[in-house]
């Protein structure tokens, strides 16, 4: 069997591992850590943060912090507990179409895009 890689994509941690040579490795994240917070952030100057560096931030800035998406993965916008959901997010969940998008003071993000840059 070659390579095989496997994406954890949990709640709140997220992780990857690599099964290799008969051997799962979880491989540790620019802090050197195997567990990434699934947050992502933006500042008011457009930086995007993620993981531990966003988690660290996110009550001075609640409104640019993304967390919890794993709840509307897979769920229609009319569903009642995304509606439910919604109204305790300190960001804005919107949708168009069948799309989940969420707005910051600076920037627009996808749900799909969110999944990428949460384990990038």
């Amino acid at each position: 069997m070659g390579t095989v890689i496997g994406i954890d994509l949990g709640t709140t941690y997220s992780c990857v591992g690599v099964f290799k040579n008969g051997k799962v490795e979880i491989i540790a994240n620019d802090q050197g850590n195997r567990i990434t917070p699934s947050y992502v952030a933006w500042t008011d100057e457009g930086e995007r943060l993620i993981g531990d560096s966003a988690k660290n931030q996110a009550t001075i800035n609640p409104e640019n912090t993304v967390f919890d998406v794993k709840r509307l993965i897979g769920r229609k916008y009319s569903d009642k507990s995304v509606q439910a959901d919604k109204k305790l997010f300190p960001f804005k969940v919107r949708s168009t179409c069948y799309l989940y998008y969420i707005t910051s003071k600076t920037s627009r993000l996808y749900i799909c895009t969110c999944i990428v840059y949460i384990l990038s």
